[in-house]
């Protein structure tokens, strides 16, 4: 059984891990949902759905890049730089 705020730190981080891929996912899938809606509307295929996906995929690889810079900031120990 694990024990102590260090294996529950790390349970946290592996967690906030496997969650980047359902949001990068998601990112890519409502870009392409919502793109494809647009288009629909405007008549306009399929540029809206190239252009949302682009920023679908934009949004991903930024909040990828934020949660793995909190996580290598929070794996840092106090004192190390």
């Amino acid at each position: 059984m694990l024990r102590g705020s260090h294996s529950r730190r790390q349970i946290r981080q592996f967690a906030r891990v496997v969650g980047l891929g359902a949001e990068f996912a998601a990112a890519l899938a409502l870009g392409f949902w919502g793109g494809g809606w647009l288009d629909e509307r405007f008549d306009s295929a399929p540029w809206l759905r190239i252009v949302a996906m682009v920023l679908g995929f934009l949004l991903g690889g930024w909040r990828f890049a934020a949660t793995v810079a909190t996580l290598r900031h929070a794996s840092t120990p106090p004192g190390s730089a």
